[in-house]
């Protein structure tokens, strides 16, 4: 299991697995919550973003900004786009991207 922060640094979550098979992420207060993204998710948006520079989009609205990796989770995986404050630093730590401010770069 590894421990990494969220995105914005201000809280902690780990995770299980990996980018290549699929992760599963636990948070909250004594990790009590649970998320997953599949490999099949994770091969569509790597696919999707390869070579892109995009906004995250961790802010929390109801509507996520347009062109962000939030906005592409909720009408592509239909997954909570808070999940993106994890799904990034996975990201960055597995090497598939890295973090420009608000933004990720995708390799």
């Amino acid at each position: 299991m590894k421990e990494l922060n969220t995105w914005a640094g201000k809280s902690k979550f780990r995770y299980t697995r990996s980018v290549r098979n699929g992760v599963v992420i636990e948070f909250g207060v004594n990790y009590q919550n649970k998320g997953k993204f599949t490999k099949k998710d994770l091969d569509k948006m790597l696919e999707k973003f390869r070579g892109k520079t995009i906004p995250l989009g961790t802010q929390h609205t109801d509507t996520p900004i347009v062109g962000s990796l939030a906005e592409w989770i909720r009408n592509n995986i239909n997954k909570n786009r808070i999940m993106t404050s994890y799904l990034g630093p996975i990201l960055v730590h597995e090497e598939y991207a890295k973090k420009l401010g608000s933004e990720i770069q995708f390799y």
